[in-house]
């Protein structure tokens, strides 16, 4: 099953990540400001890749979570996969 694509780059979560390492590394101050300033850079040039998903796929994803609202899909979690039952 192929997942959707996500619509924003979690930029946060990248500059948060990096932050920490650069505090766990304790890097010198000249070389944290070299790797704040590369993914600062990479950041903002990135483009999210065109979706996965055709909009047909997506209609029928946002139609099952209209169903599963409306409990018509029950989903049973065990301790190896999630089973979905439609009833």
């Amino acid at each position: 099953m192929r997942s959707k694509t996500q619509n924003k780059v979690p930029v946060v979560d990248f500059i948060t990540e990096k932050e920490s390492a650069i505090y766990e590394a304790k890097l010198p101050r000249d070389l944290a400001e070299t790797l704040r300033t590369k993914v600062a850079s990479t950041l903002a040039s990135t483009k999210l890749p065109e979706s996965n998903i055709s909009k047909g796929e997506w209609d029928s994803i946002k139609s099952l979570s209209i169903l599963k609202n409306d409990s018509i899909i029950s989903q049973f979690a065990s301790p190896k996969s999630k089973v979905t039952f439609f009833c």
